[in-house]
C-alpha cells in the first residue's frame, strides 16, 4: 500500500511540474483564459505549446494551428490580442513571412483576429487599421493580397 502511495504522489507531481512548464508566463505574451474557455485541457496545453512553438522556432505551422482555434465572443478579442503581442514580439517581417502558409479562410480568419485583438487590446491610444496598416506593413500587405 505504501508503494502504491509514493507511485501515486511521483505522478502528481509529475503531472503538476508538466503542467507548470506547459501554462507558465510567456514573457511579453499575455494568453487570457477567456481566449480559451472553448477549449478542453487537453486543448488548452496544445494552445499553449503552440504559442511557444511559434514565439521560440518561429513555427508557421504553429500560426496556422493558432488561427485556427476554435474561440467565440470575447474569447476572439482576448485571442486576437494574444496574436497581436506575438506579431510584436516577433516583428513584422518575421510574421508577415509566415502568413505566406496560410490559405485565402486562415489570411481571413487572421485578418479579423488582428483587428479585434488591436482594436480592443490597448496598443494605442486611437487604434485604426491604417495605423495597423502603419506599424505592421509587411503583415497588412500578406493579409490584404498585396504582396
Amino acid at each position: 500500500m505504501k508503494k502504491i502511495g509514493i507511485i501515486l504522489v511521483l505522478a502528481l507531481l509529475g503531472f503538476a511540474t508538466h503542467l507548470y512548464y506547459v501554462f507558465r508566463p510567456i514573457d511579453g505574451v499575455d494568453v487570457s483564459e477567456m481566449a480559451l474557455s472553448l477549449q478542453s485541457p487537453t486543448e488548452k496545453c496544445e494552445y499553449h505549446k503552440h504559442l511557444r512553438l511559434l514565439l521560440g522556432d518561429q513555427d508557421p505551422d504553429a500560426l496556422k494551428y493558432l488561427v485556427n482555434v476554435q474561440v467565440d465572443g470575447e474569447g476572439a478579442y482576448d485571442h486576437g490580442r494574444t496574436l497581436v503581442q506575438v506579431l510584436i514580439k516577433l516583428g513584422d517581417p518575421i510574421f508577415g513571412g509566415m502568413i505566406s502558409k496560410l490559405n485565402k479562410n486562415e489570411k481571413d480568419t487572421l485578418l479579423i483576429l488582428l483587428m479585434a485583438g488591436y482594436e480592443y487590446g490597448g496598443f494605442s491610444a486611437t487604434p485604426n487599421w491604417e495605423q495597423f496598416n502603419r506599424q505592421f506593413p509587411l503583415t497588412f500587405r500578406a493579409l490584404s493580397g498585396k504582396v
